[in-house]
């Protein structure tokens, strides 16, 4: 018999032409790549079309995988592996796998046993993370230099060990179609590694300044804040690494939005709630480190770590006219020292939160400016919904509660300015002003008395036209209404008297 001195089988060989005989045995394309060194791949392996009653142009696409085979005659239940073939499975974003074979008798293979390795989030992980690590160190090697040890065990076994089972593992990998699988692999592959320090950033600033900027946030208020000397560092799985680098810099700091919730609001247990809907936040702090924060377009609630609510105003801000006429009614001048009773209901959270807050804070009294819109909100039908701020009420409410006395024939509470000599004049007026998208007010004649200088009592008032008005009106338009208005008073006087 002829000896050769070298008799025994190429392993390596082996595996790929026993993978590419499973493949052809059950119609699967395999495609061997030519530089498998370099690609970290040994087979793409593509299947056919998966039958679907969709028509042929709506087909999923079919699914598609790389895979790296390793052979052996040693049972050890794994093998090292270049950190670069590794990386570059993870990278592909379709599915990929490490293929074992195991055979026995060299001289001549019988394979025994196979294993199929998904490179998953756990391997992602691990093999990222060793990248990562290796990247950081001050001597770096070329990932061909690094090899990691990946495993396998019973779980990962091909029972039978044929070309169905491998097709039916490979299936059940990506049981939402291709798509699906590329989307959910590369957002592990950016996400991973990243914990609550994902991304540090280091900079010079005074703590009242941000502390202040973090309260701006909280309120919904546009805030930046000027730092010097930034770094951004990147430091996926703990280890740091430079991105960015600047002398200035702008930050703006984001809140974190806990759930929706709603703010029910009584001056007494058995009071009417008065109701806001607002978020439950949190934003980064330096000095109350448990501080949360309940925000309402009109006002946000500190509480604080001892249970202190503080309340903050955000008056500039657009609000409902409802909304605006709820504030009036709770922080009003006649509630301070009043303790209110607060129940904040979640959207997601079962269990309700109940606070008691002390008014202290100054509030003008609003309780004539409240009746007043209320009635011109019914009188001239405005939009509950229309958007106004505090601020412009507060600036206007001694021409609203004009409007109303007028419309209302309060005599004794009307006094108005007019550049007359005389003790007692009649005079036309025409006034409008703003309520949400709309203008309001009246074309009317008043009977004054003098009282001092300029200043008159009325003591009648005719009001000739309530008027409502979409744009903003000019003096020009004003001055149409009013002589169209006395116009259509006279010919109604003119046909009474006839």
């Amino acid at each position: 018999m002829i000896e050769f001195e070298e008799d025994t089988a190429d392993i390596g060989r082996l595996g790929e032409t026993q993978l590419t005989k499973w493949c052809d045995s059950i119609g699967l394309t395999s495609n061997e790549s030519l530089h498998k060194d370099k690609m970290g791949w040994d087979h793409l392996i593509e299947f056919p079309y998966i039958k679907s009653d969709k028509p042929k142009d709506k087909q999923p696409s079919p699914i598609e995988c790389k895979i790296q085979v390793k052979s052996t005659f040693n049972k050890k239940g794994g093998v090292q592996i270049k950190l670069s073939t590794l990386k570059r499975l993870v990278d592909y974003t379709s599915p990929a796998f490490i293929l074992f074979y195991e055979f026995e008798n060299p001289k001549h293979p019988i394979l025994i046993n196979a294993y199929l390795v998904h490179i998953d989030e756990l391997l992602i992980t691990e093999i990222l993370k060793l990248t990562r690590e290796e990247e950081v160190k001050e001597t770096l090697r070329p990932l061909h230099k690094i090899k990691l040890w990946v495993k396998y065990t019973k779980k990962h076994k091909l029972e039978p060990k044929d070309a169905k089972t491998l097709r039916d593992r490979i299936v059940n990998f990506v049981p939402n179609g291709m798509a699906e699988y590329q989307k959910n692999k590369n957002a592990l592959k950016k996400d991973v590694g990243y914990g609550k320090d994902g991304f540090i950033l280091q900079f010079n600033t005074s703590p009242e300044e941000m502390n202040q900027h973090f309260l701006e946030a909280a309120l919904g208020m546009p805030s930046k804040i000027e730092v010097k000397n930034t770094v951004l560092k990147d430091n996926r799985f703990n280890c740091p690494i430079i991105e960015d680098k600047s002398e200035t810099a702008q930050l703006e700091v984001s809140v974190n939005i806990i759930d929706e919730c709603r703010l029910d609001f009584k001056t007494d247990k058995y009071s009417p709630p008065i109701s806001f809907t607002g978020q439950y936040l949190t934003v980064p702090q330096l000095f109350e480190k448990n501080s949360v924060y309940f925000r309402t377009t009109l006002f946000t609630l500190k509480l604080s770590e001892d249970n202190k609510l503080t309340l903050h105003l955000t008056t500039e801000k657009q609000a409902s006219l409802d909304e605006l006429l709820r504030f009036f009614t709770i922080f009003s001048k006649k509630n301070r020292q009043t303790k209110l009773f607060i129940n904040i209901k979640f959207q997601n959270k079962k269990e309700n939160l109940n606070l008691r807050m002390l008014i202290n804070e100054e509030f003008k009294d609003t309780s004539n400016l409240v009746s007043s819109l209320k009635y011109l909100k019914n009188k001239f039908d405005i939009d509950g919904n229309s958007l106004n701020t505090l601020d412009a009420l507060y600036d206007n409410q001694d021409t609203f509660i004009f409007l109303f006395n007028v419309f209302k024939n309060k005599i004794d509470e009307i006094r108005y300015t007019l550049d007359n000599e005389k003790s007692k004049v009649v005079s036309l007026h025409t006034l409008a002003i703003q309520i949400g998208d709309v203008h309001i007010g009246m074309v009317a004649i008043f009977h004054g008395k003098k009282i001092s200088g300029s200043n008159y009592q009325a003591y009648k008032v005719e009001v000739v036209k309530a008027i409502t008005i979409q744009d903003t009106p000019t003096t020009e338009l004003l001055d149409e209404i009013q002589n169209t208005a006395l116009q259509s008073r006279i010919e109604l006087d003119n046909t009474n008297e006839t």
